[in-house]
């Protein structure tokens, strides 16, 4: 969730996607 790419911010779990 911290910013917009084509992967899960799995590391950052959030709203919407972001860095892994």
């Amino acid at each position: 969730s911290r910013a917009v790419v084509l992967v899960p911010c799995s590391s950052d779990p959030g709203p919407g996607i972001g860095l892994l």
